[in-house]
């Protein structure tokens, strides 16, 4: 009977924290200001995304192990651009979507079932690598 309760405890810790990942994902990316006024977008990462680690590489992210997120200042320059904290923001959660979208629908749908759901490498490798043209820069200069 212990055993069994052991086993349901650990099940339910299972279960909130993929669920804690499935909403953080779920929310997207956000901005986010420092002590010292700066302000940072968010971007999650939960799941591991090869395609995604490379455009966020590409735009001069960083991944932050402890928020389990990458991070970018919102108004250093890009490509000797700057752009507001609003349009890095708007063009980045667009790019995010372009790679979790499929992947939190499959969540959201498990989670609703009851399910727990656990991102294999191979349901992150389903879309072939997306055109990201010139990183940060879509039509009206977001």
């Amino acid at each position: 009977e212990a055993a069994k309760d052991a086993a349901r405890e650990a099940q339910s810790r299972r279960r909130l924290r993929a669920q804690a990942r499935f909403d953080r994902m779920k929310a997207g990316p956000y901005l986010e200001s420092n002590a010292v006024g700066e302000q940072w977008i968010v971007i999650p990462s939960a799941w591991f995304n090869p395609m995604a680690k490379n455009f966020w590489n590409q735009v001069d992210a960083r991944f932050s192990r402890r928020d389990k997120a990458w991070v970018r200042v919102a108004n250093r320059p890009y490509d000797g651009k700057s752009y507001t904290p609003a349009q890095w923001l708007r063009s980045l959660r667009r790019k995010f979507f372009e790679f979790y979208g499929d992947e939190i629908e499959r969540a959201e749908k498990i989670f609703a079932e009851g399910g727990v759901y656990r991102p294999t490498r191979q349901s992150l490798h389903i879309s072939p690598a997306p055109d990201i043209g010139r990183a940060g820069k879509t039509e009206g200069g977001t």
